[in-house]
């Protein structure tokens, strides 16, 4: 049974606002593109138009904003504030607290226009609530969540008690939105290990910087020297050898990338390797005590993020705990897969062991290692290929699998994988993905939710319109005005 409501629920996400901040575009100068152009009429249309008398909730369901891709940097005399050091000349400022304020600013400056259009939504009376992505880890940080309301507020141009009212509709959720009976809400990297950081759980970053996820890692030290466009990695992991020499050839010098790239692979690997060292040399009982405290003092977060929604929800929240992933960098092998180190290291034992054998075996004994080394590649090879999990799409759904089966709701609802879903998980309850980014740049993926029923669409503007996505087929409906 679910809950009367006062509102109905509009669902973005996947924006990837600050993808375009980068170090040879002007700052002063807005960002003219169809994202922003659809998104400002996208929220103008709806600040107008309440659904059944409703007032509408906007869910900014993770990866709204991109503070990783942004690598602008302050000029000289505005540093006073901040150091900036030579490697962050080179890769773009580190994830501290301070610096992650002055992005999100940055962010707003070049998107001036969407952050009005947030602002006159606020002030028709709806509510705008943000939930944590993998681009947008950032927005733990307090400052972060405070800069992003000022920013919001000071473009409403209100005071007083209308100016603390327009602040109490701003929300921020650290994973996940439910509507008991209803939705279950998350951007859903909490279950990809490659874009979970070791403190997605923490109420707050533990130290100044943010422990960045692994895939923000590749970003920062490679794909923002190299990609052209955010979408040029997008797919990296679907493409053939030919297609992905195809993408070398076309960013610049092979020899630049392979050096940067294989930098960037030591740059992630050693640490990992050094404290998987240190654990392993550790006492075995003093890490396992360690790390069940840590484990728990998770737990009691995850039951109050749910308690939010849901009383008396302690063992549930366990349950949504448990079928989280756990951090790549957590394992070294997990880690090394994603850069293929174990097939390479795998192929070049292999490839020794037959040179060894052609060098020091004698007549038809001598290819007898290298034609045992072929067939044990052979078999290795596919078996290393299944661990690598890398697939969103499909991690995803099984996710969405694991949430219905720990709560009662009729929609699971997600982000992250850039893939359109909409897909039956029992007779009951229904996984829809959004799918939306930066590729969709004149009609904006969004998921509506009037009374009970969910509904995917597609917004398009001028003039308005919507388009329902059912299966593979639009039913197209014009928007009076």
């Amino acid at each position: 049974m679910t809950q009367a409501r006062d509102y109905n629920l509009l669902v973005l996400s996947d924006l990837h606002l600050g993808c375009d901040v980068k170090r040879t575009a002007p700052l002063g100068d807005p960002a003219r593109t169809g994202l922003d152009r659809a998104l400002v009429h996208f929220l103008d249309h709806h600040a107008a138009r309440r659904a059944g008398g409703r007032r509408w909730r906007l869910l900014l369901a993770g990866d709204v904003f991109d503070f990783v891709a942004v690598t602008a940097m302050p000029a000289p005399r505005l540093t006073a504030r901040f150091s900036v050091r030579d490697e962050e000349q080179r890769y773009g400022l580190a994830p501290e607290e301070e610096k992650c304020v002055w992005k999100l600013r940055r962010i707003a400056a070049r998107h001036e226009e969407v952050f009005h259009a947030l602002a006159r939504f606020l002030i028709a009376g709806h509510d705008v609530q943000f939930i944590r992505g993998n681009h947008d880890a950032e927005l733990q940080f307090p400052s972060v969540q405070r800069e992003l309301v000022r920013l919001l507020s000071r473009r409403a141009g209100v005071e007083g008690d209308a100016l603390r009212a327009l602040e109490e509709r701003i929300r921020f959720h650290a994973w996940f939105y439910l509507e008991p009976g209803l939705l279950y809400l998350e951007h859903g990297n909490a279950h990809d290990r490659y874009c979970l950081q070791t403190g997605f759980f923490d109420e707050r970053p533990c130290d100044a910087s943010l422990e960045l996820p692994m895939s923000s890692k590749v970003l920062r030290y490679f794909a923002n020297r190299w990609a052209k466009d955010q979408e040029d990695l997008d797919s990296a992991d679907q493409m053939s050898v030919r297609e992905y020499l195809a993408w070398v050839l076309r960013m610049g010098n092979p020899l630049h990338i392979a050096a940067d790239y294989f930098a960037m692979v030591l740059r992630v690997l050693l640490p990992i390797a050094k404290e998987t060292l240190r654990g392993t040399l550790q006492p075995g009982a003093m890490t396992r005590r360690a790390g069940l405290v840590a484990a728990e003092t998770r737990r009691s977060r995850v039951r109050a993020w749910l308690s939010r929604f849901l009383p008396a929800s302690r063992e549930q929240a366990d349950q949504l705990f448990a079928a989280a992933s756990k951090p790549a960098e957590q394992s070294f092998f997990a880690t090394a897969q994603l850069f293929y180190v174990d097939r390479m290291a795998l192929l070049a034992l292999l490839i020794a062991a037959g040179l060894a054998g052609l060098v020091a075996g004698h007549g038809a004994t001598r290819l007898l290692p290298a034609l045992l080394a072929s067939a044990l590649f052979a078999i290795l090879n596919p078996w290393l290929a299944r661990q690598r999990q890398c697939d969103a799409n499909l991690l995803l759904h099984d996710a969405a699998s694991r949430v219905a089966d720990i709560l009662d709701v009729r929609y699971v609802v997600m982000g992250h994988s850039h893939q359109r879903v909409d897909a039956a998980l029992s007779a009951n309850t229904r996984y829809l993905n959004l799918g939306a980014w930066t590729q969709q740049e004149h009609e904006l993926p969004h998921l509506a939710l009037i009374d009970e029923r969910a509904e995917l669409r597609r917004y398009a503007a001028p003039p308005a319109r919507v388009s329902t996505l059912v299966g593979h087929v639009d039913q197209r409906h014009a928007l009076a005005g």
